[in-house]
């Protein structure tokens, strides 16, 4: 239990500072820890930031990999997907921005396998449009550029919270801006894959 409280705390310090930004005596005097019990559970701030970003994709990774292998078409599994990150995210606050800082940064977790992890869930990602493509479901794109940009839809959002809840006047990570984004997003993502329609209702 410790060490789990320890990684969620220290996952909100490390999105708001960065890996660089961020000391072993900043984590404990947020997180209520002493420097000596952060030791006991992780050698260094590198073990302990690799803790951090591998929780984050392994979560993230097991959601896109639950939402194509489920039953339904591929309308369906989109709109799961969308709707599985958007609950990610804004149940993990500092998550997306967390992520998008390694990703821009190329911090120790990227380098360690030069992206790898990362880059292996986007070409899951990819290789689903891909075949909704050639099933005839999505409109004929390049599905890498779109599987990127998809999940810079998702991360730009909550990554930049601060800008998108100024712009509509609410916490983004709110129940009502939440069951927004759920709809916003599904919308968003068809209209990339050239399906027609909207969603049905903020809770489907």
């Amino acid at each position: 239990m410790g060490r789990a409280r320890l990684v969620s705390a220290a996952r909100d310090c490390f999105a708001e500072q960065g890996y660089a930004g961020t000391s072993l005596r900043h984590v404990a005097a947020r997180t209520g820890f002493t420097k000596a019990s952060i030791f006991h559970h992780f050698p260094s701030k590198e073990e302990l930031y690799l803790a951090v970003i591998g929780d984050v994709l392994g979560e993230l990774g097991t959601l896109v990999l639950a939402a194509g292998m489920e039953q339904g078409d591929h309308v369906e599994r989109l709109d799961r997907l969308g709707v599985l990150v958007v609950d990610y995210l804004g149940s993990h606050r500092g998550a997306a921005r967390l992520l998008m800082r390694e990703i821009i940064d190329k911090g120790p977790f990227y380098a360690r396998d030069d992206g790898a992890a990362i880059h292996h869930t986007l070409a899951f990602v990819a290789d689903f449009l891909a075949d909704g493509m050639k099933c005839g479901v999505f409109a004929t794109s390049d599905p890498y550029h779109l599987a990127v940009t998809i999940a810079s839809l998702h991360l730009a959002w909550f990554a930049a919270a601060d800008t998108s809840g100024a712009l509509v006047g609410e916490d983004v990570f709110s129940a009502d801006q939440l069951a927004a984004r759920r709809l916003a997003i599904r919308g968003q993502v068809r209209a990339l894959c050239g399906v027609a329609g909207e969603p049905a209702s903020v809770s489907d």
